[in-house]
């Protein structure tokens, strides 16, 4: 501990070399827990409105018990970073039947989440946060998200063939008219 009287050098003194000393303290670490996360996904490349399946595994790294309880939450993200004002909040887990969760225990949960059918095409992360409020004390918060890259594909409708019935009509004649696409839909007009 190093203490300093007068800083500010506001009294006159005859002497200001003798307005510091120091004295040796002995810090002891607090016993924190340290929730870690790794995750996985199947598949990593899907469609707008697709389930991906996500699977995470949380492990307590620290020398501590856990002693609050915590949310895991799953986001969409354009990077590997969470944001709370750009990411996409897909699905919730509670995981208070987790704790107290021991040093080196460990929970392995899973989730199917749906891709946003609005998302547009392109490469994205899902992020797997663990204590996502920041409920648990722990000696590090840096190591509570995992990022699974994925990638989302747009649609690609192709026309096969278009049947018109019948095949030959007079000005002002109904008309049917199918169209079929490569993912076998009928569309009928």
């Amino acid at each position: 501990v190093l203490v300093e009287v007068d800083a500010n050098d506001e009294l006159g003194e005859l002497s200001e070399s003798n307005n510091i000393d120091a004295a040796a303290l002995a810090l002891t670490y607090p016993i924190l827990p340290d929730l870690s996360v790794t995750a996985d996904a199947d598949p990593t490349i899907a469609g707008a409105g697709d389930q991906i399946s996500v699977t995470w595994e949380v492990t307590n790294t620290g020398t501590g018990d856990t002693t609050a309880d915590w949310t895991d939450r799953i986001y969409v993200s354009a990077d590997a970073l969470f944001d709370e004002d750009d990411d996409h909040l897909l699905d919730t887990w509670d995981a208070a039947a987790e704790s107290p969760l021991a040093p080196a225990a460990s929970y392995t949960t899973d989730l199917d989440v749906e891709i946003p059918a609005a998302q547009p095409a392109g490469d994205y992360f899902l992020l797997v946060i663990t204590d996502s409020e920041d409920n648990q004390l722990e000696n590090s918060e840096a190591n509570n998200i995992a990022a699974i890259p994925i990638e989302i594909r747009a649609p690609d409708l192709v026309v096969d063939a278009i049947v018109v019935d019948p095949a030959t009509a007079d000005f002002g004649d109904t008309i049917r008219i199918d169209l079929h696409t490569n993912d076998d839909t009928v569309v009928h007009r």
